[in-house]
C-alpha cells in the first residue's frame, strides 16, 4: 500500500504560561478528603441539591446535569450511580455502573440529558452512590469533590461541539463538566447517620486554560486523573513548569509524611510531570483543532497498526478474512448478517440504523487484545463505537447489557465479564517468534519510517503492552527470539 507523508505540522500550541492568564499550570493545593467506613459488603449514600438552572447547549435543545467526583477505596468495588431530578413536575433518572480500583484515586461521574429550549430550573436533584464489594466488607472510602451541577460552560453554549463532547466521553468525566472540584462535598451530604472522618490528602494542580484546580494522584502518577503525564518515555521529567508545582494553599499545618519524597522547598515534585492543561481543555482547545491535521500521518499510523494486528491474529489462528469466509460459507454478506442479528439497531444506545453502512462493526472483545473479528461481532453506531474504542465489554456495558450481549453473540458471560487477552493467539505468536520478527514485521509497509518512527516499532510496542498487561508482565518477545536464534531481531529498533 502507498502512503504519502504530509509536511510536518506547525507548532502545536503557545506557551502554557500565556494561555489562561490566571494560573500558569504549575501551582497546587493540598486538600483533605473525607473518609467513610463500612462494615458490610454493600452500602449506599446520597448527596442532594435543591435546584439549579440548566441552559441549552451546543446550539441545540439539550441541557446537561452532572454528578461526580473522586474516590479512593480500600478494596476493589463496583459503584452504581443514580441521578434523579424533577423537570416540569416530572421525575427523570439516569444510571451508570463503574468498576473502581483499590488503593488509588479514581474518577467517577454521570451526565444526564434534559430537553430544554431555554434556561430551565431543575428541582430536587438527588444522587445516590451504591457500593458493592466482592469481599466480606467494603472497608473505607476516601471521597473528594462530590458535586452536582448543571454543565453551563460558556464554550458549550456558544459552539456546536456536541460530537466532540461525546467522543470517548467517559475518560474525561468528571473534569469535562467544568465544575470547580475544590472541596469535599460541593452539594448537601444527606446521610447524617454516617460518620465522616478525615481521609487521605489529595493534590489539586492548576490548569493553565480553565484556571481550575483539579486532582492528580501524586503517589500513583501513572494513574492519570485530570491531567495527562508529560514525560513518560524520558522520565524523570526535568521541565520545571510541568514537574514542580508551587504550594499556594494547604489544609495541613505540616506536610503529610507520605509526601516527604515529593517535596522540594515550597513545591511538590512530580516524577513523570503533568501537562499544563487539564484533559478536558486539551480535548477541546488543543486536540480538536489539530484533529483535522492528523488525518494523513497519525491516523494512518493508527489504522496501519489495527490492520497489522488483524492480519497477525488471523494468520496465527489460521483464519480467513471474515467477509470472504462468511460469503462463501453462508452465502450472505457478513455486515448485513450482524446488522439483522441486532435488529438493525445500535446495541448500546438503541439508535435505529437504516442500513449496514450506518453501522460500525465492533469486535466485542477488543482487537488490541488479539480477539479476531468473527460472528460474535457487535452492531454499534459510530458514536458508541468511538466511545467503546478498545475497551473490554465489562468496562463499557452494564451487567444487564452484558447478559443480553451474551445471548446475542453466543459469547459466554464469563468471557464478556473478563479483561483478558486471547491466550491462544499469544501462544501461537511465541511458537512462531522467528516468523514474526523475520518475515511478518519485515513487510515493507511495517518498515517505513514516518515522523522519525518505524511502523514496526509502534506495532511491537502495542503488542507488548497488551501482553504485559493481560498475559505475563515478565514475558519478553525479544528475549524469546534471542534464545532461539542467538541474535537480536533486525526488524525493530532495539
Amino acid at each position: 500500500m502507498d502512503f504519502r507523508t504530509p509536511k510536518r505540522r506547525k507548532t502545536r500550541q503557545k506557551s502554557g504560561f500565556n494561555v489562561a492568564g490566571e494560573t500558569p499550570g504549575s501551582e497546587c493545593k493540598i486538600r483533605k478528603s473525607s473518609r467513610l467506613l463500612f462494615k458490610n459488603n454493600t452500602a449506599s449514600f446520597q448527596i442532594y441539591k435543591k435546584s439549579l438552572i440548566s441552559k441549552p447547549l451546543f446550539l441545540n435543545e439539550i441541557g446537561l446535569i452532572f454528578f461526580g467526583g473522586y474516590i479512593k477505596p480500600e478494596k476493589e468495588i463496583t459503584i452504581y450511580l443514580t441521578i434523579k431530578y424533577t423537570i416540569d413536575s416530572v421525575v427523570e433518572s439516569e444510571t451508570r455502573e463503574i468498576s473502581i480500583e483499590a488503593n488509588k484515586w479514581n474518577k467517577f461521574g454521570i451526565i444526564a440529558k434534559v430537553n430544554i429550549i431555554k434556561p430551565t430550573k431543575i428541582d430536587n436533584i438527588n444522587c445516590e452512590i451504591k457500593i458493592i464489594s466482592e469481599t466480606n466488607n467494603i472497608g473505607y472510602l476516601d471521597l473528594f469533590g462530590l458535586s452536582i451541577d448543571a454543565i453551563n460552560y460558556e464554550y458549550f453554549l456558544d459552539n456546536d461541539v456536541e460530537d466532540i463532547f461525546w467522543q470517548k466521553n467517559n475518560i474525561y468525566i468528571p473534569e469535562i463538566s467544568y465544575t470547580n472540584f475544590d472541596g469535599i462535598f460541593l452539594a448537601t451530604f444527606k446521610d447524617k447517620s454516617i460518620e465522616l472522618k478525615n481521609g487521605e490528602f489529595i493534590i489539586l494542580k492548576s490548569c493553565n486554560r480553565c484556571s481550575r484546580f483539579l486532582p492528580i494522584d501524586i503517589l500513583n502518577e501513572r494513574n492519570t486523573l485530570s491531567f495527562s503525564n508529560h514525560c513518560v518515555k524520558k522520565y524523570p521529567c526535568t521541565h520545571n513548569a510541568f514537574s514542580k508545582y508551587k504550594i499556594i494553599e494547604s489544609d495541613y499545618s505540616e506536610i503529610p509524611k507520605e509526601l516527604s519524597k515529593n517535596i522540594e522547598g515550597d513545591k511538590i515534585i512530580s516524577y513523570f510531570g503533568h501537562q499544563l492543561e487539564c484533559k478536558s481543555c486539551k480535548k477541546f482547545f488543543v486536540n480538536a483543532p489539530l484533529n483535522p491535521l492528523r488525518n494523513s500521518t497519525q491516523h494512518r499510523e493508527d489504522s496501519l497498526r489495527r490492520r497489522c494486528i488483524e492480519v497477525l491474529v488471523d494468520t496465527l489462528l489460521k483464519r480467513e478474512w471474515i467477509y470472504h469466509k462468511f460469503r462463501i460459507k453462508e452465502k450472505k454478506e457478513f455486515d448485513r448478517f450482524i446488522w439483522n442479528k441486532f435488529d438493525k439497531k445500535c446495541f448500546k444506545c438503541n439508535k435505529e440504523l437504516e442500513s449496514p453502512r450506518e453501522m460500525d462493526l465492533d469486535h466485542t472483545m477488543p482487537l488490541a487484545s488479539f480477539w479476531p473479528l468473527d460472528e460474535s461481532a457487535t452492531c454499534l453506531c459510530k458514536k458508541c463505537n468511538s466511545l467503546k474504542s478498545d475497551k473490554f465489554p465489562v468496562d463499557f456495558y452494564s451487567k444487564k447489557e452484558l447478559i443480553n450481549l451474551a445471548k446475542i453473540t453466543k459469547l459466554p458471560i464469563d468471557v464478556l465479564s473478563s479483561r483478558s487477552i486471547n491466550k491462544k493467539a499469544v501462544e501461537k505468536l511465541i511458537k512462531n517468534i522467528e516468523w514474526f520478527f523475520d518475515i511478518f514485521l519485515a513487510h515493507k509497509d511495517y518498515q517505513k519510517v514516518r515522523n522519525g518512527k518505524r511502523a514496526s516499532d509502534l506495532i511491537y510496542k502495542a503488542i507488548m503492552k497488551q501482553i504485559k498487561t493481560f498475559y505475563n508482565k515478565k514475558l519478553n518477545l525479544i528475549e524469546i527470539y534471542k534464545k532461539k536464534t542467538s541474535k537480536l531481531p533486525k526488524t525493530i529498533s532495539i
